[in-house]
């Protein structure tokens, strides 16, 4: 990211940022805004997206931030990834607004449903080497993600 002229399709990364949360919600709803993108994609005129439909399925595929992601990433894919996970590393108060928005998203779970699922997730986040995938992202944001979501997990597992 320092250097943004790495970038090489700055065009299909915005519209992969654009695009990738279009279907939430639904179990698979990342592989289902993957293929709602590949058919605008297909129905766009812009000469700049011809032959990208490999790189924007990479790039929103890549939010999914589970196993089935490469390590070997483009750097447009890492950089959707770590956008997508940079709520994680915010202040206090807005990271408590974010996990509030989580547990209303999934309120039709009870709390003993819910809690040790949510901490399954983020305790899979925790053990990650790095959090983010770029410099930039880690530098900043690194730190503080690990402490918040620590903070979660013993609010949930009732440590607070």
């Amino acid at each position: 990211i320092n250097n943004p002229n790495k970038i090489k399709d700055p065009e299909i990364l915005r519209f992969g940022i654009f695009m990738h949360d279009i279907v939430n919600g639904s179990p698979n709803d990342v592989e289902d805004s993957v293929e709602i993108a590949l058919k605008l994609l297909h129905k766009s005129e812009n000469s700049k997206f011809k032959n990208k439909e490999n790189l924007l399925r990479e790039i929103i595929l890549a939010t999914k931030h589970d196993s089935s992601v490469p390590e070997n990433l483009s750097l447009e894919a890492k950089i959707i990834a770590d956008i997508d996970l940079s709520i994680l590393g915010s202040d206090k108060s807005s990271y408590n607004i974010y996990a509030k928005q989580i547990r209303r998203e999934y309120s039709r779970y009870p709390d003993d449903v819910y809690n040790p699922g949510r901490i399954a997730v983020l305790k899979g986040i925790l053990i990650k080497h790095n959090i983010y995938k770029t410099d930039f992202f880690q530098k900043k944001y690194e730190q503080k993600a690990r402490i918040n979501i620590q903070n979660e997990i013993d609010f949930l597992a009732g440590n607070n």
